[in-house]
């Protein structure tokens, strides 16, 4: 049986392979009601450039020609595996940084140069640590000397009495050198 040219796929056009690319940059709250729409304040406005068309009936036989919502999940699939990557990436050198971080601060408690602000640096290191692997963000992270992390809430108080007990443990290990 001879191939006529009807049952031959049909071959985007350059304007609907146009409004395709528009299509996918209006994100996740995409419809083809909004395209047609934004199209119309395009060709109201003016534009050197002339809309692809302004027919919801023309770009709804598009999108059903060419499959439009079969490419919005390749492109919205392919969006997911570059932001993934790319969170990949960053947590990587996050972590190395915070790794570098936590080396310096156990030498400077080895070293009994160990400051109460230091506390803090590394409990906000740790609130990071934790949001880039995803977790939930923490009320509190609790430091001790050894530098072990505890998530929880952590009252002032409790701030405070941590606080003293790392000043006490630095002081004392400088009053033995003496």
């Amino acid at each position: 049986m001879p191939v006529t040219s009807s049952d031959k796929p049909k071959l985007p056009s350059p304007k609907s392979l146009a409004a395709l690319a528009d299509y996918l940059a209006m994100g996740p709250a995409r419809s083809l009601g909004k395209l047609v729409a934004l199209y119309k304040q395009v060709k109201q406005n003016g534009s050197k450039v002339p809309p692809p068309s302004v027919s919801l009936k023309t770009i709804t036989k598009w999108s059903w020609q060419h499959g439009w919502q079969a490419e919005v999940r390749k492109y919205e699939a392919g969006i997911a595996e570059t932001k993934l990557t790319e969170a990949q990436a960053a947590r990587n050198e996050w972590r190395g940084l915070i790794d570098e971080a936590k080396a310096e601060l156990r030498r400077c408690l080895e070293e009994k140069e160990f400051i109460a602000d230091r506390v803090k640096d590394l409990a906000d290191l740790a609130k990071l640590e934790f949001q880039i692997l995803g977790e939930p963000l923490v009320d509190a992270v609790r430091v001790d000397a050894n530098l072990e992390v505890t998530l929880g809430a952590l009252s002032s108080g409790e701030l405070k009495a941590l606080l003293a007990d790392l000043a006490g443990e630095s002081d004392s290990g400088d009053s033995e050198q003496s």
